[in-house]
């Protein structure tokens, strides 16, 4: 399941921060329940993995560790994701996120997830970048 959204966009390489309105690609796969790969077209940097759970708490409150956080900010959703020196500050429309998530849901719910085909899945696309 794959859904397209565009965004507002803050690119900030250290220097010269750039903003504008990207396209935001959220793919999520039956096969690998527990992630969500997070795709800002045009960015250096991605595709990003971001738990399915961490992307649901972050509606609610600021959540995530490492490259990747996630927290409510009014009506919407702002994604901080970090890759090689870079940051990236997206800001998603809760409600939209929201129904992405609910989508996902309904092929598989949350905590029937099974954890050694996510696990297969996930050490599958590090090692080959699939």
């Amino acid at each position: 399941m794959t859904k397209d959204m565009s965004v507002e966009v803050v690119l900030d390489d250290g220097h010269h921060p750039v903003e504008g309105r990207r396209s935001v690609r959220l793919r999520w796969l039956a096969d690998d329940p527990l992630a969500v790969r997070v795709d800002v077209v045009g960015a250096p940097g991605g595709p990003w993995v971001v738990l399915r759970d961490v992307l649901r708490a972050g509606l609610l409150r600021p959540t995530g560790i490492g490259q990747v956080r996630v927290g409510p900010v009014g009506t919407h959703v702002t994604l901080t994701l970090r890759s090689a020196g870079r940051l990236l500050v997206t800001r998603i429309l809760a409600e939209r996120l929201r129904a992405f998530l609910d989508q996902t849901e309904t092929v598989v719910a949350a905590g029937s997830e099974s954890c050694d085909r996510s696990l297969d899945a996930a050490l599958d696309s590090l090692l080959h970048r699939s």
